[in-house]
């Protein structure tokens, strides 16, 4: 029996060998539920289930008492009383770790269930860990159906794990596959997490990033020890101890894992007010993600040729996380990552209203390879002037004036808001803003204009900064017109995947001899649209227009996403799993590929959060009627968005999916978010009374591969 392991995540093995293959006789054992969560206070979880192994881990919290690396056992049996141990692992659970152990066991029997604990020498006792299920995948060319969970986005702050008691009423998953949002960075971030019943207070606050007002102040980690905190409190979690007890986990990172909408190293906190790039803070996210949430991403490799040098540079930017999974001839599952090397997004959130991204000689040549009328199209687009002519010298100092109080106003400091709005009060600039910040004796008249253009105002971006215009609410045919433009010159600035991944998931996909194929992504392809040009709405302007709801997703990147989805087409029985939006979709895309996105299991729903950020965000707040849009919210989605067959933006849950040889079977179950906010975790049949389930049904094709 090999074994591969250390102190530390799948990401930093050292391979060894156990010093013998026969049982050592270990002695007595103590054990009780107090002592495990003393000595192991995240209990302990498998992962990475494949034919012939799989990874154990466990958190020595004593380690950090005694501040020093302590010796650990992991023994495996293949029954729970262990009487048939098949083996005994000395290991180190290292300070520099954080106690973390994560064992990669090989040369096990594929399709099997086998049984593990962890046990720590001390003063001449034995204290085990709690007892942990775990389960093989099925080898190569066994046919085997398959049943596994789809779970995303778990917030802690003043939120309840309940829809677990689902999955503990199962006894045949195959694995549970986690989408992203294990944990969130956040203390208490207004947006969403606003209630006090369960807290996270970071004990290296100055390590943290102080953000809100000083009045009403919250924090978002950003050294080491905060992310430590986070995963040690979530993972303290007892109805997510006991899932990890007992079924296997397959997990990737979004975006709260290290920052909410981040892209590579840089965050989006202070919405386009400061750069916030930073490798410090990201390397720490990364280093305790690997140590909490182990990952085996040399599944390929023996483990005889991993070392500790090799594995410490699967650090930002060469992180590697996407790797591939094979059930037998009956899934190959591929999981991805969406957030290490997507580009930025495509409109600044600091972007300034009035600027015009092309003026009208580039408008038209745009629109005319895309076969569009500008003549037809030019009222919607803005008319412009040269700020910078000799016509416009007093409206020009005056709107540096008004904008350097404004700037300044928004939190930069004097000499900041005057560099800024010298950049930006320059070239060609639309009238209408322009306007907005003079008095009417001062303002331009629009028949002075030098041409008509198309300006950030256009797609919504109507705030000197934030998300509204920029990643939320954005006018989806302004921004498809600047995606297509822009992805002509340069298409990498829409690859989320980079290009490396791309190459590595196709070649996966379509070499691929299982029945299905599955892609696991963080974020949803699907689109998300809100169409407020009903008149039945009577929605006044500017906001009758059709919104995409987030480009932070892959709406964002509107053009890559049809190539991809052009390419998957050719593949049979492709199937889509996504998560991050708070909202559970069924769809499709191109007729043959179906996405199933996985509802929060406990984060605010997407109703809720379209309605905390719409009150309090000075753009959507003065959006009429927002209650009643947010009382339709499933019925609008379905009417805005055509390929989808179903939306639940007000409820919470979880996904189960059944695979056999003929057919995909998949199970939403739904909670009221109202049962997110409260435990019920003494009461599994209140939960389970109220789950509402809806079941899908996906048939397998007779098609063949087409090819890449």
């Amino acid at each position: 029996m090999a074994v591969t392991g250390a102190g530390v995540s799948l990401a930093s093995m050292v391979s060894c060998q156990s010093e013998s293959s026969t049982v050592k006789n270990f002695g007595k054992l103590t054990f009780s539920d107090e002592q495990a969560s003393k000595y192991y206070p995240q209990s302990i979880l498998s992962a990475e289930p494949r034919a012939n192994s799989v990874v154990l881990w466990t958190r020595l919290a004593e380690v950090g008492r005694r501040n020093k690396s302590l010796p650990l056992v992991l023994q495996m049996a293949k029954d729970e009383q262990f009487e048939e141990i098949i083996l005994y692992f000395e290991a180190q659970a290292e300070l520099e770790r954080d106690g973390c152990v994560s064992i990669k066991v090989i040369d096990l029997t594929p399709n099997e269930h086998y049984y593990y604990r962890f046990i720590f020498p001390s003063d001449n006792k034995n204290y085990s860990s709690k007892i942990g299920r775990t389960k093989t995948a099925p080898e190569a060319g066994q046919l085997e159906n398959i049943k596994f969970a789809q779970v995303c986005c778990q917030d802690y702050v003043g939120r309840y794990y309940n829809s677990y008691w689902k999955l503990l009423e199962q006894d045949d998953l195959d694995f549970v596959l986690f989408l992203g949002d294990y944990i969130y960075e956040t203390t208490r971030d207004p947006r969403f997490q606003t209630d006090d019943s369960r807290k996270v207070e970071f004990k290296d606050i100055n390590g943290a990033i102080k953000l809100g007002s000083e009045e009403a102040p919250f924090y978002a980690a950003r050294s080491l020890n905060n992310y430590r905190q986070l995963y040690q409190i979530y993972r303290s979690d007892p109805l997510l101890q006991k899932v990890h007890e007992k079924f296997p986990m397959i997990a990737i990172w979004d975006d709260h894992e290290f920052a909410d909408d981040s892209f590579g190293m840089n965050s989006t906190h202070y919405t386009g007010r400061k750069d916030e790039a930073d490798l410090v803070r990201k390397l720490n996210s990364e280093q305790a993600f690997f140590e909490f949430m182990p990952i085996d991403i040399n599944e390929n490799e023996s483990p005889i040729t991993k070392s500790l040098k090799r594995s410490e540079l699967n650090r930002f930017p060469d992180t590697k996380i996407y790797r591939s999974f094979n059930f037998g001839s009956n899934l190959d599952l591929v999981v991805s990552d969406y957030r290490t090397y997507r580009p930025e997004h495509l409109i600044p959130e600091e972007a300034f209203p009035g600027t015009i991204i092309f003026n009208e000689t580039a408008l038209q040549l745009l629109l005319s390879t895309q076969g569009i009328d500008f003549e037809s199209l030019k009222q919607y687009f803005a008319p412009y002037v040269d700020i910078d002519s000799a016509d416009f010298v007093n409206q020009k100092a005056l709107l540096k004036e008004a904008l350097i109080k404004a700037y300044h106003a928004e939190g930069l400091t004097k000499n900041e808001a005057m560099k800024k709005t010298s950049a930006l009060v320059t070239g060609n600039l639309a009238i209408s803003v322009i306007n907005q910040w003079l008095k009417s004796e001062q303002q331009i008249n629009e028949n002075l204009a030098n041409g008509i253009g198309f300006s950030y105002g256009l797609l919504g971006k109507l705030n000197l900064f934030g998300e509204i215009g920029s990643r939320y609410f954005v006018v989806k045919q302004a921004y498809d017109l600047l995606a297509a433009a822009t992805y002509v010159f340069n298409s990498s600035n829409q690859n989320a995947f980079g290009q490396r991944q791309e190459l590595w998931l196709k070649n996966q996909l379509f070499s691929s001899t299982a029945n299905w194929k599955i892609l696991a992504n963080s974020v949803a392809m699907n689109s998300l649209l809100l169409d407020l040009r009903d008149e039945g709405l009577n929605i006044p302007e500017p906001y009758n227009q059709l919104f995409y709801m987030n480009v932070d997703h892959w709406d964002g990147f509107p053009d890559k996403r049809k190539d991809l989805l052009d390419s998957f087409s050719a593949i049979d029985n492709m199937i889509l799993l996504s998560g991050d939006i708070h909202a559970g979709l069924v769809g499709k895309h191109n007729d043959v590929i179906r996405e199933f996105t996985a509802p929060a299991l406990s984060s605010s729903t997407q109703k809720k959060m379209i309605g905390d950020i719409g009150k309090k965000d000075p753009i959507l707040s003065r959006l009429p009627r927002l209650d009643l849009l947010l009382s339709k919210a499933n019925e609008l989605i379905l009417k805005a968005n055509k390929l989808l067959e179903y939306a639940e933006m007000t409820k919470n849950g979880l996904v189960i999916h059944y695979l056999s040889q003929d057919k995909m079977i998949t199970d939403y179950y739904l909670l009221p978010e109202s049962m997110t906010t409260n435990a019920y975790y003494s009461s599994k049949q209140d939960v389970l009374n109220q789950l509402e389930q809806r079941t899908f049904e996906t048939m397998a094709s007779q098609r063949k591969n087409k090819g890449a």
